[in-house]
């Protein structure tokens, strides 16, 4: 099921957002929150009673004039008065954002599913190295583990390797690396051997996206390609031990005010 919503998503994502994919990363993540606010508007456009938020906010405007003016006089019964009209007004406002809520939350997950899959990395580009890992059972440890020759990729220090043992970072485990560097701008479709299990893995170069970041191939075999993730602004990183990559807490940071600010200037409540 969770395949199924990924790659409904990217292809949707892929489809409106994918162009974006050729611009600067920072100038992709901003038109993509502008994107999201956009369509966050239109659906409270087309989802919540405008005329009724729209009095109601006029109301809350005249409500506060009419507490300064209380406030200055000392009226208590009067500022009682317009404060409990000020709860009920809040509530008006507070039962208009079920739906818009509701609403959101399809186009929102779309959107999200898509950039955890394309804005983390940059894509990989032709002459740039990369490293794939494999980290399996610490039992595995003296194993040899190669991958399948493929033409038009460079290998540091041949394809074939012995799965080390690692005891002193986290749980014990056996890993093995390659770095590769490919000639050309395409997929590659790698293939691990290791005993009687083949392991396939693709590297993506010179396209739009790149490949998935970390593959789980069962029996507790992980393989990854190793690479810098992408920093917002050039300086912000990911938090790792929150799993907060840096395009969402760009994205986090920048889609509330930009939201807010569209929605007063478009005038929609």
């Amino acid at each position: 099921m969770l395949d199924l919503w990924n790659n409904l998503s990217l292809a949707i994502g892929d489809f409106l957002l994918g162009w974006l994919l050729l611009l600067p990363r920072d100038l992709t993540l901003l038109i993509v929150v502008i994107f999201t606010a956009l369509v966050l508007i239109a659906i409270r456009q087309l989802t919540a009673p405008q005329n009724r938020l729209a009095r109601a906010a006029a109301d809350s405007r005249r409500l506060k004039e009419l507490l300064r003016e209380a406030r200055r006089q000392g009226d208590k019964m009067a500022l009682t008065r317009y404060r409990g009209t000020q709860s009920l007004i809040a509530l008006v406002k507070l039962k208009a954002e079920g739906w818009p809520l509701v609403a959101s939350l399809v186009p929102i997950a779309i959107v999200a599913t898509w950039a955890l899959y394309r804005l983390e990395y940059l894509p990989v580009r032709h002459g740039q190295q990369v490293e794939l890992v494999l980290y399996t059972p610490v039992t595995a440890a003296g194993e040899v583990a190669h991958v399948v020759p493929e033409e038009g990729l460079k290998v540091e220090g041949g394809w074939v390797r012995r799965i080390g043992a690692v005891t002193d970072d986290g749980p014990p485990h056996g890993l093995a690396a390659w770095s590769f560097e490919a000639a050309q701008e395409r997929t590659y479709h790698l293939v691990v051997r290791l005993k009687d299990k083949s392991l396939e893995r693709d590297l993506i170069v010179g396209r739009r996206f790149y490949a998935l970041p970390v593959v789980d191939h069962g029996d507790d075999i992980l393989s990854e390609w190793k690479r810098q993730p992408w920093l917002w602004l050039g300086l912000v990183p990911g938090i790792e031990a929150l799993a907060l990559p840096a395009w969402l807490i760009g994205y986090v940071v920048m889609v509330v005010p930009i939201t807010f600010l569209l929605k007063r200037t478009l005038g929609v409540y």
